[in-house]
């Protein structure tokens, strides 16, 4: 589902410049079709250098939240995690974590969306139980970062399986999270439906709520952060268990669902009880404020990039 906000909703010439810098010809798509074919390769030395590039990410988003899991343990003695990662025989990257990291921190190989992850058991081959306990202790800071790898659906239904990674990352996310913890959620193209939808959502929930693009990997591309602080008090954090609820519901529809029963990709409205986008106008300012920024630095970086070009680099 690829529903975009409409124009009347987004008057930002930030944005209209981002847009013509996105139609300059196929050169950029394949430009940035390589760079995601890196990002899915399982290359040791490209795998070493996209490890420290994202302890480089989290840094600039803000050193007070630590960084993944790396940074987070090397400059935080007594922090502790679990951690989720696709299997590198399902086409996932190999841990790079020092073997010092495994006595505060626990690994789980496994895809995030084959969980049971539903309102009630599912009786399925290809699903495993929940990942944690009904009585575990949550998380103060939650970190969603997946993306869909190529490598994983051999370049097939990848927009199928990033629907599905969202919503599951979601679901976890929010199931784990701590009073007053902290989630910092990637996400891409602020002017889709759905994104705003995300945003306007843990902005309900969370006391604070900013976003941030890192420029060292994700400048040229449309992906960026949401850094929501304090979940559980915002003002509308009383609709937690709704948002909960419906998401697990979605995820049940996105596995199992469609014609066949065989799952489906979100659709435009999935996203509605959350707030539609008439329900947003009020909202509108807000949410322009939330994604200046990153429509600035998508632009600028994509026009450096064309002069680049121009000049033969």
């Amino acid at each position: 589902m690829d529903a975009r906000l409409t124009p009347a909703f987004l008057k930002r010439n930030e944005l209209n410049n981002l847009h013509k810098l996105r139609a300059r010809g196929p050169t950029l798509q394949a430009h940035l079709d390589y760079q995601q074919r890196l990002a899915d390769k399982q290359d040791p030395e490209i795998s070493k250098n996209w490890f420290n590039a994202m302890k480089n990410v989290m840094e600039e988003i803000d050193q007070t939240f630590g960084g993944f899991s790396s940074y987070i343990l090397s400059h935080y003695p007594l922090a502790s995690g679990t951690g989720i990662s696709l299997p590198t025989q399902s086409g996932g990257h190999a841990c790079l974590l020092e073997d010092s990291d495994f006595t505060r921190y626990f690994l789980i190989w496994a895809d995030v969306t084959s969980f049971q992850l539903g309102t009630t058991w599912i009786p399925s081959p290809y699903l495993q139980p929940f990942p944690f306990p009904p009585d575990a202790a949550p998380f103060n800071l939650v970190i969603l970062d997946g993306h869909p790898l190529r490598t994983h659906t051999s370049g097939k239904n990848v927009h199928l399986i990033g629907d599905r990674l969202i919503i599951s990352s979601l679901v976890l996310g929010l199931f784990c999270v701590a009073p007053g913890g902290t989630i910092i959620l990637k996400l891409s193209m602020p002017d889709r439906k759905v994104t705003a939808q995300i945003i306007y959502m843990l902005d309900m929930l969370a006391e604070d709520i900013r976003t941030w693009k890192p420029v060292n990997i994700h400048a040229t591309r449309s992906t960026f952060y949401v850094i929501a602080k304090n979940i559980g008090g915002g003002k509308e954090a009383w609709r937690y268990e709704e948002y909960l609820k419906r998401l697990k519901e979605l995820w049940e529809e996105l596995m199992f669902g469609g014609d066949q029963g065989w799952g489906r990709m979100l659709e435009s409205d999935d996203l509605n009880f959350i707030v539609t986008q008439h329900g947003m106008k009020s909202y509108v300012d807000r949410y322009n404020k939330l994604c200046k920024h990153i429509w600035e630095v998508e632009a600028a970086s994509l026009a450096q990039w064309h002069e680049a070009r121009r000049n033969g680099f």
